[in-house]
């Protein structure tokens, strides 16, 4: 009634192939990643799309925070990873409209790495050197945004200052999303961390000991017009690294 045993060994081996294929993943991720010169990892296909213009698409939105296409394999993205205790990066903020009018937003590094995946340990030291280079916003948008200026008594409100609270149409931060970072100027404080464009402003800290291992994500915070800046793209993943201690 129910088939030899040789006819279930048939049944099952596709499941068995597929659980094969699923544990190989891994493998075949880590066989794809190569190694960027004090850079971490980088896939292959990114390399590939970040050196070769018809890789990235001909539009010229996607020389400046690339897309995939419609049915296109999406691979991972790069990786930099903290060496002896830390992790240095430069990144740009940038904005491009596309050929359907919609806004993109991403984090370029100054080698080019959209997005990367920051991996860092417990303890260790982030240095961002982020700049902003969304445009100036016209006067009257300027203007229009100045009653929301939010300064309090001692503190530096001058324009050279990212900390300044100064709200406009076009400034932007980085928020770490999830974390136990101090939520201070240079840290990971959203509220009156400020970067107006055409500035640059280093994000400067050590990872807490105490930093549940896990996965995290960094995207711009800045109150009221945070919501286009991510859903233009503008969003990485961050990993604390330790769950094996755990």
């Amino acid at each position: 009634m129910h088939g030899s045993a040789a006819s279930r060994s048939w049944r099952f081996r596709p499941f068995l192939f597929a659980l094969i294929s699923l544990l190989s993943i891994p493998l075949l991720s880590a066989q794809a990643q190569r190694k960027c010169p004090g850079r971490g990892a980088a896939s292959v296909q990114d390399l590939s799309k970040l050196t070769s213009p018809a890789a990235a698409g001909t539009a010229a939105a996607d020389q400046v925070c690339a897309r995939y296409t419609t049915g296109s394999t999406v691979s991972d993205p790069p990786v930099l990873q903290s060496q002896n205790g830390e992790l240095e990066t430069t990144m740009k903020f940038l904005m491009v409209t596309d050929s359907q009018g919609l806004a993109r937003n991403c984090y370029v590094t100054d080698t080019g790495l959209e997005a990367p995946t920051l991996v860092v340990n417990p303890g260790d030291k982030l240095i961002i050197h982020f700049a902003n280079h969304l445009p100036a916003p016209a006067s009257n948008a300027s203007e229009s945004m100045a009653s929301m200026k939010m300064s309090l008594a001692n503190d530096d409100t001058t324009a050279s200052n990212p900390c300044n609270k100064v709200m406009g149409t076009n400034v932007t931060n980085i928020h770490f999303h999830g974390t136990d970072i101090a939520p201070v100027c240079g840290q990971d404080e959203v509220i009156h961390t400020l970067v107006q464009p055409g500035q640059s402003f280093d994000y400067n800290f050590t990872i807490p000991t105490s930093e549940p291992p896990g996965l995290y994500w960094y995207h711009p915070h800045p109150h009221g017009i945070s919501e286009g800046q991510v859903q233009g793209g503008a969003t990485g993943t961050l990993i604390v690294e330790g769950i094996q201690n755990i």
